[in-house]
């Protein structure tokens, strides 16, 4: 992973920037590291995003956005061009939206 690849660790959150420090040198991504604990790094931020989320619904200040719905799943396109494949031919267009394999709203149902 990238627990042991970056050098410096940063945390906006807010509009504001709330830590930055080195890997070395932040005390919760030690910590976790020192616990054991699978994927520190991983385990450090969301923590981060955790709490900050408890502060914001104590605060009345969380608002949390409406599931995705199904036809959300895609994203439009406004490509124009044509795609030659590998054997030169070119492949048909698409109609209506292309998928993107990311789902509105999905990160969000990991955090509640």
């Amino acid at each position: 992973g990238l627990d042991d690849f970056g050098t410096h660790i940063a945390f906006l959150g807010q509009n504001k920037l709330k830590l930055f420090q080195k890997f070395d040198e932040c005390p919760d991504l030690l910590a976790n590291k020192a616990a054991g604990v699978g994927a520190p790094l991983l385990r450090t931020v969301e923590g981060w995003l955790r709490t900050e989320k408890d502060q914001m619904k104590a605060a009345g200040e969380w608002k949390p956005e409406a599931a995705a719905k199904k036809e959300d799943h895609g994203i439009a396109t406004d490509f124009e061009g044509d795609v030659t494949l590998a054997d030169g031919s070119i492949a048909p267009k698409p109609k209506g939206k292309v998928p993107s394999g990311f789902s509105s709203g999905r990160f969000y149902n990991y955090f509640d």
